[in-house]
């Protein structure tokens, strides 16, 4: 009977995993978005503020270059 029981709680313990790895794949994924969809307003921000550093935004042909 204890065999039956330390199986289904490792069987358990594998699902909770499981999900936890999925949870933890899903946050990455909403902080790779958030970091995407961030970055144009950063962009602007640093263009507009003139203190870009990295960045020359040409906003007629809404272009982006390296500096």
């Amino acid at each position: 009977m204890s065999k039956i029981v330390d199986s289904r709680i490792k069987a358990r313990n594998l699902w909770i995993e499981k999900q936890n790895s999925w949870i933890e794949l899903l946050n990455l994924w909403i902080t790779v978005e958030n970091f995407w969809i961030q970055l144009p307003k950063t962009i602007r921000k640093a263009d507009f503020l003139n203190e870009s550093a990295f960045f020359n935004v040409n906003h007629k042909t809404n272009s982006i270059k390296l500096k």
